[in-house]
């Protein structure tokens, strides 16, 4: 992919560039939610384009090791949304429930749910319906590719898997996520990659898959994405990894914002070039 070429792909999204994002915040995206715990964390901040178009939507999962985080974290979702609402792309950052007050698969069930609602909500919002991107950092990129097969949890939320367009998980987990193991009592040290990660269901990854880490990212990060598109490469034409140099866990996803951020423009070009048909 050349310099070029994501210079051409900007063009091609929507002519609303550096637009202002109109915020709605705090939206329930589970209409049956039961417990008090449901009602707090499954809720959703949608970040529109200011354009008589619609535009692309990516909707983001925040990280925190399944433990931890919000969408209203500043640096790491909030003033990305707001970067790639300038170039022309909706943003919907989502909350999700936290380990230990739920355990595996409670957090994926609430991915789908939220990916599910977007589905069924993207028109209201302006957002094509054609072009509906799901992606995260760090735990967010393990649960954006645990919500993108099918899967007990994709089954009984209902979700349907071909009207998305496309991932982009950053610096994710694909061996069994580290808070899983010690939901089951596994030593962070022992890695395994059972039904409870992304690496086991490789074969049945169909979806345009964009995986991102740094080169200086955690331990083996940077390696379990290399050997995650090995495995699904072949799955699909489109799919791409970008280990990029001089990044740690952090700088993966806050670079995004700096002036011609090559991971941000190959992002841009990866959404541009991918749609539901």
């Amino acid at each position: 992919m050349t310099f070029y070429k994501s210079l051409l792909c900007l063009f091609l999204l929507p002519a609303c560039l550096f637009a202002e994002a109109e915020v709605f915040k705090d939206i329930s995206y589970k209409a049956t939610a039961v417990t008090d715990y449901e009602k707090e964390r499954c809720k959703l901040d949608v970040y529109t384009v200011t354009s008589k178009a619609k535009s692309p939507v990516l909707l983001w999962f925040h990280g925190g090791s399944i433990q931890q985080g919000s969408k209203s974290d500043e640096k790491h979702v909030k003033k990305v949304a707001k970067h790639f609402v300038k170039h022309g792309v909706g943003f919907v950052a989502v909350n999700y429930r936290l380990s230990p007050k739920v355990k595996y698969p409670s957090y994926i069930e609430d991915c789908a749910s939220s990916i599910k609602w977007l589905i069924e909500n993207a028109e209201k919002y302006k957002f094509d319906p054609g072009k509906i991107f799901v992606g995260g950092h760090s735990a967010g990129g393990y649960l954006t590719l645990m919500s993108s097969f099918e899967n007990p949890s994709v089954k009984k939320v209902g979700l349907d898997l071909s009207k998305i367009a496309g991932l982009v998980p950053v610096a994710g987990q694909t061996v069994t996520h580290s808070t899983v193991r010690g939901e089951s009592h596994i030593p962070k040290s022992i890695i395994i990659a059972d039904e409870k990660s992304p690496l086991y269901s490789s074969a049945m990854m169909k979806l345009p898959t964009f995986l991102i880490a740094g080169s200086n990212d955690l331990p083996m990060r940077a390696e379990e994405n290399q050997l995650l598109y090995a495995a699904i490469k072949k799955n699909n034409s489109n799919n791409r990894l970008g280990i990029y140099n001089d990044r740690d866990h952090g700088t993966i996803v806050s670079k995004l914002t700096v002036k011609d951020d090559p991971a941000f423009k190959y992002i841009l070009e990866f959404i541009s070039n991918n749609q539901i048909q």
